[in-house]
């Protein structure tokens, strides 16, 4: 029995496929293994492509393979075994994978921000944000991009964009911390390797890449440039992001605002990935805000953060 969309699924030709037939040692231990496998992974969640059947004709069952399996429960070893191979990345090798991507979006299509005062500033307020988000034992590494587009984003391995067109549609330091939160909480949480793992399964790379890190790298990069955010994860980085601007003394009023600047603000931005569903997403955040009574917040200085931000209006950005 397996897991999939919050359902108890017992698919018919799997069942079929070990219960039919003579049963051997061999043919007994290899279901044994296949039921063990995707019980045993199911704690991170397979994604349905590995657990897809190949369809059998109702009128003759499909011929067993040479150990006595039908296709069918071969198909599921093969797909398991596939996603055990992708499924053990360590974090010096999810780092290693994060630079691989991040060579790539720095040449296309972004280049990186270099004024250094800004990056500097950009990387304090991020790693103290990380400091109180019980990180995991990897390097943080945020950039700023140069580039007109409203975005922020994370890659595998701890990397943690933001856009110059982001940072001058900010208020102030807490609207930034509410974006690093963010950020922080989907490395935190693994989201870009679980994502990253899944497209390699339903791609059918998952074999290249269990072997080679630039296949993986390759899916990364394509993830980053183009796939639309997970709800899901969005919705967890959400509630994580708030305990972290929480923990730092950041009012965490301040992703609300953000947004509701973003969606009232002309034009789209990719941040908000889909901007339809922002006041529930609103709505949500108001309901898991943690009143601090008497707690003096940080960061909320309009005119301190523009001046942090001066050296975008001297080489042509605006607020």
């Amino acid at each position: 029995m397996v897991w999939v969309s919050n359902h108890l699924f017992w698919p018919a030709k799997q069942q079929a496929g070990c219960g039919a037939g003579q049963r051997t040692p061999q043919r007994s231990v290899l279901c044994a293994i296949a039921s063990g496998l995707c019980l045993g992974i199911l704690g991170t969640v397979l994604p349905a492509a590995a657990l897809t059947l190949p369809v059998e004709a109702d009128s003759q069952a499909a011929p067993a393979d040479s150990d006595g399996l039908s296709p069918s429960i071969t198909a599921v070893l093969h797909n398991v075994v596939r996603y055990v191979q992708v499924g053990d990345i360590f974090d010096q090798e999810e780092v290693e994978i994060g630079q691989q991507i991040n060579q790539r979006l720095l040449t296309y299509p972004y280049s990186r921000y270099e004024e250094s005062v800004v990056n500097q500033y950009v990387d304090r307020v991020g790693q103290d944000l990380v400091a109180v988000s019980h990180p995991r034992e990897i390097p943080y590494t945020f950039q700023v991009l140069e580039s007109d587009r409203i975005d922020a984003f994370s890659i595998p391995g701890g990397f943690i964009y933001v856009t110059t067109g982001l940072l001058q549609t900010l208020e102030n330091e807490a609207q930034l911390a509410a974006v690093l939160s963010h950020e922080i909480a989907h490395v935190n949480q693994r989201h870009n390797i679980q994502t990253l793992k899944r497209w390699a399964v339903d791609q059918g790379t998952a074999e290249a890449a269990s072997v080679d890190s630039s296949a993986l790298a390759d899916i990364g990069y394509q993830i980053a440039v183009s796939q639309p955010r997970s709800r899901e994860f969005e919705s967890e980085a959400d509630r994580f992001g708030l305990s972290i601007l929480r923990n730092a003394g950041y009012p965490q009023t301040a992703f609300i605002t953000l947004l509701e600047q973003l969606v009232e603000a002309p034009g789209s931005s990719e941040f908000l990935s889909d901007s339809s569903s922002q006041q529930n997403r609103i709505t949500a955040l108001r309901r898991q805000i943690q009143p601090t009574a008497g707690t003096p917040y940080l960061g909320l200085n309009l005119i301190e953060y523009q001046q942090r931000m001066l050296p975008l209006v001297r080489s042509g950005q605006s607020f």
